[in-house]
């Protein structure tokens, strides 16, 4: 069997040793000659450097949290919206690159709820803004779903840059090391189209068609997540209620597949601006943030 169908089949499997593949793509790239996806290969393994560019697979959107106690009362994983941070601290929990290997990346997938990233150190961004209580723990965590769509992409990217490669030649991996078994140029741009090329369907030199555009999964989870850290405080009726928790449960479901349904997913953000709306005027305890999170939505869902 040649090196590109042990590679291929071992990623097509149900338990596929990640680390173990990306090994024999060292093998792979050494014979290919190509340093671009040696160095990926390496990145994966090993983790990105403070100044290498991480693909965009690996954008994690983390959700914020707090705990509250003066030794008498307490309020315990309180979810902070970003929208109660000052402007000039928030892009620190904005949605970033996570640079570890995935032997990390796959150990952290495997644990109840994620990662976590302590944040004790910004605990004061939080005084008087969420209850008046004094933080004692500050942290943002990064779900295993999301790690573990770190890993597939991993896996489905490397599975077709291999198909790719054996279509341009069956033989490449068993190629000597004096023979470049396909052309550089070629390689160059498998590797970019695959690793580091950007994500989603952008129509161009087309006519004939209406195209809108592609939906955010990054910003439409956050403000999610705001709506989900600010809810109750709307004062909604119990059959309210429940259609606004049944769309937040639609749009999480769909963003959370590999492939979202755009159109699922507008819906259920326009279905619940409508829900939200009659309601945000008067009963709210943080009016801005509200303000912030209803512009939001509108901008996505109805672009």
């Amino acid at each position: 069997m040649t090196l590109l169908r042990q590679i291929q089949e071992e990623l097509a499997s149900s338990d596929v040793d990640v680390v173990a593949v990306l090994r024999k793509c060292k093998i792979l790239a050494r014979r290919l000659h190509s340093d671009q996806f040696a160095q990926w290969v390496d990145w994966e393994l090993n983790g990105y450097s403070k100044d290498a560019d991480v693909p965009e697979y690996r954008t994690v959107h983390p959700v914020h949290y707090a705990s509250f106690s003066n030794g008498h009362w307490s309020v315990q994983q309180q979810p902070i919206s970003t929208l109660l941070l000052d402007k000039e601290w928030r892009h620190l929990f904005e949605p970033f690159p996570y640079r570890a290997g995935i032997t990390a990346v796959q150990a952290l997938a495997a644990t109840d709820g994620g990662g976590m990233l302590d944040r004790n150190e910004l605990r004061f961004l939080l005084k008087n803004k969420v209850v008046d209580l004094p933080c004692h723990q500050f942290w943002s965590q990064i779900s295993d779903v999301e790690l573990k769509q770190i890993v597939s992409a991993v896996t489905n990217r490397l599975l077709d840059f291999v198909m790719d490669i054996e279509a341009e030649n069956p033989d490449a991996g068993e190629a000597p090391a004096s023979e470049i078994p396909v052309p550089p140029e070629t390689v160059q741009q498998l590797v970019q189209n695959h690793f580091h090329g950007p994500v989603g369907n952008i129509a161009q030199n087309s006519s004939g068609f209406s195209q809108t555009a592609a939906l955010d999964v990054g910003a439409v989870r956050a403000v999610v997540c705001d709506v989900r850290a600010e809810l109750a405080a709307v004062q909604l009726e119990p059959e309210a209620r429940a259609s606004a928790e049944a769309q937040l449960a639609t749009i999480e479901a769909q963003i959370a597949s590999p492939t979202p349904n755009e159109g699922i997913v507008r819906e259920a953000g326009r279905s619940l601006r409508t829900i939200l709306e009659g309601a945000v005027a008067g009963a709210i305890v943080q009016p801005g943030v509200w303000q912030g999170i209803m512009e939001a939505m509108a901008r996505l869902f109805d672009p």
